[in-house]
């Protein structure tokens, strides 16, 4: 619904309300664009360097070289698939089905 204002003779329209709720759900969309893809982000980045490094220095600790390092790379690749897929499960779900 339209208001209308006179001030003066100049006759001010103001924005619907429905108008400025949908230009902010555009922005919430757009901003939960951006924390989904940097979450993601994270999500690869974190467990790989945090693995990495455990690996690292078990095989400085042990003496076994490339033992830890991998075993601790791919581990970090597992960890890393399960939390994303956990994290993109609720999007698939809500996804329309193509038959």
């Amino acid at each position: 619904m339209l208001q209308l204002w006179k001030k003066g003779k100049q006759i001010i329209r103001l924005i619907p309300r429905q108008c400025k709720m949908r230009k902010s759900l555009q922005d919430s969309n757009f901003s939960r664009a951006i924390v989904l893809g940097s979450e993601i982000g994270f999500l690869i980045s974190l467990p790989l360097i945090s693995f990495l490094l455990l690996g690292i220095f078990l095989d400085k600790k042990f003496n076994t070289f490339p033992l830890f390092l991998i075993s601790s790379v791919i581990l970090s690749l597992i960890v890393t698939i399960f939390n994303i897929y956990h994290l993109i499960l609720p999007f698939l779900e809500k996804r329309p089905k193509i038959k």
